[in-house]
C-alpha cells in the first residue's frame, strides 16, 4: 500500500489511449465504498468518458490548455465529475471528508490500472453544470478529476521543511520534484 501512495501522483499530459468504461465503473465502486462521515454517502459521480464533445467542452473550460499549456494530443481520455444532492447536505465538513477519502480511493485505484489522474477546481462550475444539464436546484458541482494513461515522465519526491514550497519543479536531471513536507514538519507533537 505505501508503494501504491508514495507512486500515485498528479498527471496533466496521458496518452491518446481509451479508457474502458468499465474500468472506471468499478474504480467508482471502490471509492463508493470507502468510509464516508455518519456513512451518509454523499458523493454521487458523472462520468465523461464516450462523449467527445463533452470532453472537449470540459477540457477547454479547465485550465489545463490555458495555465498548465497541455497540447491536445495529450488531453485526458475523460473525467469523473463529483456532485452532491444538495438537500443531503447537513454539514460542509462532512461532505469534504467524504470527498477527499473518495478521491484518494480513486486516485489509488486508477494507480494500479496504470492511470493516473488530477483534481481540477479550476472549471466555472456553473457553465460544467449547464454543459453537464444539472438541475441546479438539486445537485452541485464539487469539482472535476481528469484521468486517463499518463505520458511516462520520471518523478521523484523531495522532502523539504520550507512550508512555503508546494510547486513540483524540475532538477538538472529534467526529473520532476515533488515538495513534500518531512515527518518531523507535519507531527508537530507527540505524546
Amino acid at each position: 500500500m505505501k508503494d501504491q501512495i508514495f507512486k500515485a501522483r498528479t498527471h496533466r499530459r496521458y496518452h491518446p489511449r481509451k479508457v474502458e468504461s468499465e474500468v472506471i465503473r468499478e474504480i467508482i465502486d471502490a471509492a463508493k465504498n470507502s468510509p464516508s462521515a455518519f456513512n451518509m454517502q454523499l458523493s454521487r459521480y458523472i462520468i465523461v468518458n464516450e462523449d467527445e464533445d463533452l470532453k472537449e467542452k470540459i477540457f477547454r473550460l479547465t485550465n489545463l490548455p490555458t495555465f498548465h499549456q497541455v497540447e491536445d494530443e495529450y488531453k485526458p481520455s475523460g473525467y469523473i465529475i463529483a456532485v452532491v444532492e444538495k438537500s443531503r447536505i447537513k454539514r460542509r465538513d462532512y461532505l469534504h471528508f467524504d470527498q477527499g477519502i473518495a478521491y484518494q480511493s480513486i486516485n489509488l485505484m486508477m494507480n494500479e490500472y496504470g492511470m493516473r489522474n488530477v483534481c481540477l477546481f479550476s472549471p466555472d462550475k456553473n457553465k460544467l453544470q449547464e454543459y453537464l444539464g444539472l438541475d441546479i436546484e438539486k445537485y452541485e458541482v464539487c469539482y472535476a478529476l481528469a484521468y486517463g494513461y499518463p505520458i511516462a515522465e520520471k518523478r521523484k519526491i523531495a522532502e523539504t521543511t520550507d512550508t512555503t514550497l508546494w510547486k513540483y519543479f524540475k532538477d538538472e536531471e529534467g526529473i520532476y520534484n515533488v515538495p513534500k513536507l518531512t515527518l518531523d514538519t507535519v507531527i508537530i507533537d507527540e505524546k
